[in-house]
């Protein structure tokens, strides 16, 4: 897992409210991850923000709020809005 860089930071390391826009979806994660997110509206541009971090990882998308796993939570990096 990769922490902070120049482009933001893995969405596994945002506290809960703290909010994003996802700048990179990591490729070598495989095909299912990739879908996975789509099929949760999640892609690269879209807003997140961070409901909660236990006992379930829960990410606010739109007026919908996903549970993440972390094999999906470790795909996402985003740009911080703070």
């Amino acid at each position: 897992m990769t922490g902070f860089t120049i482009e933001g930071s893995s969405l596994k390391l945002l506290k809960p409210q703290e909010q994003g826009v996802v700048s990179r979806i990591d490729s070598s994660r495989g095909d299912f991850v990739a879908q996975k997110l789509r099929s949760m509206n999640i892609t690269l541009g879209t807003r997140v923000t961070v409901e909660q971090r236990s006992p379930r990882f829960l990410l606010r998308v739109g007026a919908d709020q996903v549970a993440l796993s972390d094999p999906l939570q470790e795909a996402i990096y985003v740009r911080l809005n703070r």
